[in-house]
């Protein structure tokens, strides 16, 4: 990914392995989510600040409307913040978002 298609950074343990991964918001409004310590294609984990290239698309419900899902749930458009915090306390990072609506 090019540097100009970054809108945001975060850094976060996404995974629950203990090392710190990075998320990106792009101008494109999606999220995307590089591991650390990704499974290479031998499957071998590399905890030592190896990311996976291409990263994971990561796609969330945006829908208001209690029981519907997102037609596009890797498109974040209309949400203005993004925050990744353990808002539950289970020791698993979760993903806030603030938008309009």
């Amino acid at each position: 990914m090019l540097a100009i298609n970054i809108k945001e950074v975060y850094i976060g343990d996404i995974d629950g392995n203990q090392y710190q991964d990075i998320v990106i918001l792009t101008q494109n409004n999606q999220l995307r989510g590089y591991l650390n310590g990704y499974k290479n294609p031998h499957g071998s984990q590399n905890p030592n600040g190896t990311f996976d290239v291409d990263g994971y698309p990561i796609c969330l419900n945006t829908n208001v409307e209690l029981g519907k899902i997102s037609e596009h749930p890797e498109q974040l458009d209309g949400i203005d913040q993004i925050f990744l915090e353990d808002m539950d306390n289970d020791g698993k990072l979760d993903i806030i978002t603030y938008d309009k609506a």
